[in-house]
């Protein structure tokens, strides 16, 4: 090698400096360009070099390097051809003109491989353009960065400021990543307290155990996005009704990147929702009461007009038959062998109109004979007939309240009903041992008491007397009470089904109320309440004979049936009295406006074609007469005279009546309003 290097820079050939004869010219006209050609091609390499360490896109880049190597074996060349003037170093000098040919051939080679991507380069003009293009779209990628912090900042500070909504973000893996006001106020917790914890914090135990926060997770994941509804717990370990949405959060390659969960505190919504439910409840049992109370309101109703209809023929009838018998009665001895024949049918009569009002009893509309009286006193009549009436192995106890207020009733049929609740009750007792409490007391109930008690039944608020009968036996399943009191109803062998019917319609003729308690096993209790009154107690009056009773004067019968005018006209012409007749009211006003100085009293029936007996007083009353009006039908007492409450009715008389009724009471109104001596 060191000869090598020797061979290189031995002196032994001619320097051309010599070669030129000592020239100046020549000599300086070749170095001082070979000069300068050396520096600038060492300058050139030396810039290259520095722009492909400095610039990340020319680092490594072999034809850069390729280039920069050639410009700087050129460099060589033209310095060796310097040194070559005064010292003759060929052998070196053509070394370097090797190695630079050899460079100029790896950059000549990488030239012409980079000439076709030369030629698709852009021009200057499209460089410049290209450039302005780069430089917008530079300037709008900066825009739209600004834009979009403003906006993640605008976001930020809306999910921070949402108050009514919990927002917060879940890693994969349900972790809790971010938190905002709204959370803090619904669940109690600050972020630095949940931050880093996972979200099943928020469920129970038994939700936890259940996997519904993971079931929650991965529907989100499957279907994009999750709603449900349930209880969630806050810090203070309270409970609240949430609705939830979780989102699954994914990016531009669809990978997982965690979840967004939105929680609302619908608590008051759905308690709301809860007492509306209920209401509706409420208002459907309501309806469904009140539609059976219609139903059966509209059965009794139907009941009625038949009853009606029947008692108006059929007591017209009756009533003929029975004043007629009276008449017979009066005309024949009482020692005649017929007397006792005419005495046996008036006792059928008499049990044919007690089948009328039984009818009648049943749809509120019965034969009632009013009277003031004690409940207790009804009572304690009937102790002897009660206790013979139920089963040997069922005892009564009475609990009878001694300050009990009078009441207005009929007392044959308020037997009839405390018989007949007696009896069921003993009944239900059936053959085991057993006890039937009989009681009595006085209330005051307000319209809601009535209507939480006595609905459906038109009650009045005000004071009541309530009779009680409960018993410990068998009980009432509710179908059975739902159909207690519909006609023929019954679930005894031989029952026919009107005890309890029939109860019915005497209270609601009575303008009372009934109630019912009972369950299986646990025995049953009816309640019935009456109106109460200040009236003193009616004292027994001793019947009177008919027979011994003369009077005089005029008395006008209105009828629409011929049979009732004819026995009135005959009973009233046996005692004394001169009778005229009318079929109808209008008949019986012209009578009046003919003869009405002489008539002193008018017997009028209540039902009658053109001018019923209602319409019939109202006119003569209108028109300035004065005479007393006894009203006569087969309605009950109480719902006929209610029709001329405060109009100066000066009697009724229930159909069929008796002939010695008939003379009673015409005696008792015009003995009232005849003139004192």
């Amino acid at each position: 090698m060191g000869k090598l290097c020797m061979r290189l820079f031995a002196p032994d050939l001619t320097p051309l400096g010599v070669s030129w004869g000592g020239e100046p010219w020549a000599v300086w006209s070749s170095v001082i360009p070979d000069a300068v050609i050396a520096l600038g091609c060492f300058v050139l390499a030396l810039t290259l070099l520095h722009l492909t360490l400095r610039r990340r896109g020319l680092a490594g880049n072999g034809i850069v390097l390729m280039v920069g190597a050639f410009i700087l074996a050129c460099g060589l060349t033209h310095a060796m051809e310097v040194y070559t003037t005064w010292h003759a170093a060929f052998r070196l000098a053509g070394a370097v003109k090797i190695v630079a040919a050899a460079a100029s051939l790896g950059a000549a080679a990488c030239m012409v491989r980079l000439e076709p991507k030369i030629r698709r380069a852009p021009g200057l003009e499209e460089a410049l353009a290209l450039d302005q293009t780069l430089s917008a779209e530079r300037g709008e990628r900066r825009a739209a960065e600004r834009l979009l912090g403003e906006s993640q900042e605008r976001l930020h500070l809306l999910i921070e400021g949402v108050q009514d909504y919990a927002i917060f973000m879940l890693d994969p893996q349900g972790v809790i990543i971010s938190w905002n006001a709204g959370a803090e106020r619904i669940k109690g917790y600050r972020a630095e307290e949940v931050l880093g914890r996972h979200f099943t914090l928020f469920y129970s135990a038994e939700d936890v155990a259940a996997g519904v926060p993971g079931r929650e997770l991965a529907t989100a994941v499957a279907e994009g996005v999750c709603r449900t509804e349930g209880q969630r717990i806050r810090k203070d370990g309270s409970r609240f009704q949430a609705h939830v949405t979780i989102t699954a959060l994914r990016d531009a390659q669809g990978q997982l990147k965690g979840f967004a969960k939105v929680t609302r505190d619908i608590t008051q919504q759905a308690e709301a929702e809860a007492r509306l439910k209920a209401f509706n409840q409420d208002l459907e049992s309501m309806v469904q009461a009140k539609t059976q109370e219609l139903l059966q309101s509209q059965k009794l109703e139907s009941m009625g007009l038949l009853a009606g209809g029947i008692a108006h023929d059929f007591n017209n009838l009756l009533g003929a038959i029975l004043g007629n018998l009276g008449l017979a009665q009066m005309e024949i001895s009482p020692m005649a062998p017929a007397r006792a024949r005419l005495e046996t049918i008036e006792a059928l009569v008499v049990r044919a109109s007690d089948l009328a009002r039984q009818m009648l009893a049943y749809s509120g509309r019965g034969k009632f004979q009013l009277k003031t009286l004690n409940l207790n006193d009804l009572v304690r009549e009937m102790t002897h007939l009660l206790g013979i009436s139920i089963s040997k192995k069922a005892v009564i106890r009475y609990g009878l309240d001694l300050g009990l207020p009078s009441i207005e009733a009929d007392p044959t049929q308020l037997q009839q009903v405390v018989m007949n609740l007696v009896i069921n009750a003993s009944d239900a007792i059936g053959e085991r041992s057993g006890v039937i409490t009989i009681g009595t007391h006085s209330v005051r109930l307000d319209e809601e008491a009535l209507g939480r008690g006595y609905a459906g039944q038109k009650l009045a608020a005000g004071h009541y007397v309530c009779l009680q009968v409960a018993d410990n036996g068998a009980g009432m399943t509710p179908e059975i009470m739902n159909r207690i009191f519909d006609p023929f109803f019954t679930t005894k062998f031989t029952g026919r089904g009107l005890g309890l019917a029939a109860i019915q319609g005497i209270v609601r003729g009575h303008h009372g109320g009934i109630q019912v308690q009972s369950e299986p096993g646990r025995g049953t209790t009816f309640r019935i309440i009456f109106p109460a009154t200040s009236l003193p107690v009616d004292a027994e009056v001793p019947k009177e004979l008919a027979a011994a009773y003369q009077g005089a004067g005029t008395v006008l019968v209105v009828d629409d049936e011929e049979s009732i005018r004819a026995m009135a006209m005959g009973i009233l012409g046996h005692i004394g009295f001169r009778a005229l007749q009318a079929e109808d009211g209008l008949e019986a006003l012209k009578l009046l406006r003919r003869h009405s100085p002489e008539i002193s009293l008018v017997i009028m029936d209540l039902t009658m074609p053109h001018l019923d007996g209602e319409e019939t007083y109202r006119a003569l009353r209108q028109e300035g007469f004065t005479t007393p009006v006894i009203l006569s039908s087969g309605f009950n007492e109480m719902e006929a005279v209610n029709r001329f409450m405060g109009k100066g009715l000066a009697g009724f008389l229930q159909k069929p009546y008796r002939a010695a009724d008939l003379v009673k009471l015409v005696r008792s109104v015009l003995d009232r309003d005849a003139p004192e001596a």
